[in-house]
């Protein structure tokens, strides 16, 4: 009879009438006046992910291909694969960083129904970590190439 009432049929019998969502509509369409705001939320929001995106992902890349490349060479020595699969996972997750921060994007704005719960706290940590290095690493690259340009 619980399911019954979670389903939203209820039980006609006993008088129990589940009570109607007041956040959710009967009509799936979206207003005019909701789908304006989410796209001008939604267009300066994928802009700066853009930015930021590529700034974090072409580090994150080479990194992982490179970790990627050094397991090959090392299990190619010692026979175990376990490294090799573990950087495989961690470069496939790396090469798809980029185009899943889009559809998280539009995930968490509604645009598929659904939204995403609260994110650990251990992931909060990992994305920091990510953010320094991508930053050391175009720091990095800004004074090797003001070098070449200096000196050259």
């Amino acid at each position: 009879m619980a399911e019954d009432i979670t389903k939203g049929k209820g039980n006609p019998e006993q008088g129990i009438v589940p009570l109607r969502n007041p956040l959710k509509e009967d009509n799936l369409e979206p207003s005019l006046l909701l789908a304006i705001i989410r796209t001008v939320i939604t267009i300066p929001v994928v802009l700066i992910w853009i930015f930021a995106g590529l700034y974090i992902w072409i580090p994150l890349v080479i990194r992982r291909l490179g970790s990627y490349i050094s397991a090959v060479i090392s299990s190619a020595m010692t026979r175990d694969t376990d490294n090799v699969v573990a950087a495989g996972i961690n470069l496939e997750h790396a090469i798809s960083f980029f185009f899943d921060g889009f559809k998280l994007i539009f995930h968490s704005l509604g645009y598929t129904g659904r939204h995403l719960g609260e994110q650990e706290e251990k992931a909060s940590i990992r994305a920091k970590e990510e953010f320094l290095m991508s930053t050391i690493t175009w720091c990095i690259v800004m004074f090797v190439t003001l070098a070449i340009i200096y000196f050259v």
